[in-house]
């Protein structure tokens, strides 16, 4: 049902275009679509056309990074977030994801600066602290991001990345108990995440659980059967 009416909206959108290809919010609402269909190269296509028509919009802007980033462009992405922030330098979001970014691509140091600079202007913020506490982990100071992740729960408890990375960080520091109740919370919040369940099925195999750490594999490969590491 719900992909029947993303492809009645882009039903919608792509005449909208074809009438007048300037019209941004049908590109942007266009792009929407063809990425909650799976179709992320004819979204950033959609969203870069917008970006062409508004070069200065920094909302298309982080919506292309965002999908770049997906899609493994990182270099793309970075080119995007730069020119946001020269635009609105002080966009808590833009910082955040920019911090994501230069996380995923191991510059871990410029990640902590984004993002305690977005925790810095908008202290509320769950996804400040996310970032952050992904990117001190990712340094091995595992400590200071349990901190962060903390925080982001108390923030968002719904916000599942931080429940499932806060997961993770125990699992690194030893504290087996908390890693596996933080996993299943993640399974809660969202049943469908392979990561969740690997991390949880390495956790209960780890506490001694095997026939509760296998369940958990088989779990993950029934939601990503192609992917080989719950195989491995």
């Amino acid at each position: 049902r719900a992909r029947t009416a993303l492809r009645t909206a882009l039903d919608h959108f792509d005449p909208a275009v074809r009438i007048d290809g300037r019209d941004t919010a049908a590109l942007v609402g266009r792009g929407l679509a063809r990425e909650r269909l799976g179709d992320l190269d004819g979204a950033i296509a959609s969203l870069s056309d917008a970006v062409t028509q508004t070069p200065d919009n920094v909302a298309f802007r982080l919506m292309r990074a965002q999908l770049l980033r997906r899609k493994g462009e990182n270099a793309r992405a970075l080119t995007d977030l730069d020119r946001a922030l020269e635009l609105s330098r002080d966009d808590i979001d833009v910082l955040i994801e920019r911090g994501t970014v230069q996380n995923a691509i191991g510059n871990r140091d410029q990640a902590i600066t984004d993002c305690t600079r977005a925790i810095t202007l908008g202290s509320a913020n769950a996804g400040g602290y996310v970032c952050r506490g992904l990117a001190r982990a990712g340094k091995g100071d595992l400590r200071a991001a349990r901190d962060d992740l903390d925080q982001a729960v108390r923030l968002d408890g719904a916000r599942s990345e931080a429940v499932v990375a806060r997961g993770y960080v125990h699992y690194q520091l030893g504290a087996l108990d908390a890693a596996i109740a933080d996993l299943r919370r993640t399974l809660v919040l969202d049943p469908a995440s392979p990561d969740a369940q690997r991390f949880l099925g390495v956790a209960l195999i780890d506490k001694g659980d095997i026939e509760a750490g296998m369940k958990a594999f088989d779990e993950a490969i029934r939601a990503v059967p192609n992917d080989p590491w719950p195989h491995m």
